[in-house]
């Protein structure tokens, strides 16, 4: 079956550098080689395979307000 994509609905702190969704908090920020470094901070307690799903869910989120808003 293939994967489907998510539809949670992360919210994207620019000012402060934090995604969140539920009980899964992640820190990010902007790198000088035009990437984004993620490290969780809170929700981390699932498996490598899950917190690699979420933190790809959560850049992608990142990626979408970025682009819709302009912001960074």
């Amino acid at each position: 079956m293939p994967k489907q994509d998510s539809i949670r609905a992360w919210n994207i702190d620019f000012a402060n550098g934090l995604a969140t969704c539920g009980g899964v908090v992640i820190r990010f920020s902007r790198c000088i080689e035009n990437g984004t470094r993620v490290a969780f901070v809170e929700g981390a307690n699932d498996s490598l395979e899950r917190q690699c799903e979420l933190a790809g869910e959560a850049l992608a989120a990142i990626e979408r307000t970025h682009r819709r808003t302009g912001t960074w």
